[in-house]
């Protein structure tokens, strides 16, 4: 499902997505990559920086009068919207980011598990 936001919803939801984030126990990214962080997304990857040492990753692609903000399912990452955003980055600006513990987010301190 896609959703289109105007800016000024992206103003809204941003910063609640993240922040709920930020509110999570983490701790820092291992330093050895695990096969998820080596892999090469097509786009170049920005990070965030939250609450003590999470990272996370995203992509910001086209640009028009409408956002659209990508956010992958459980066992995914910001890759499974790759076609989704080719398509889409001549007429949207195209945010997906990874979850925390997905791709090439950092972990928390919490299981990863479906309990």
């Amino acid at each position: 499902m896609i959703a289109i936001f105007t800016l000024k919803h992206m103003r809204f939801f941003l910063p609640v997505l993240l922040s709920l984030a930020a509110v999570l126990p983490v701790t820092a990214q291992n330093e050895n990559p695990t096969p998820m962080q080596a892999w090469q997304y097509p786009y170049e990857v920005h990070h965030l920086e939250l609450a003590d040492s999470l990272r996370l990753a995203y992509v910001d692609e086209g640009a028009g009068a409408y956002t659209l903000l990508f956010i992958h399912g459980l066992g995914s990452n910001l890759q499974a919207w790759q076609k989704n955003i080719d398509v889409l980055k001549a007429n949207y600006r195209c945010i997906a980011l990874d979850l925390p513990g997905y791709g090439k987010s950092s972990r928390g301190a919490y299981p990863f598990d479906m309990p």
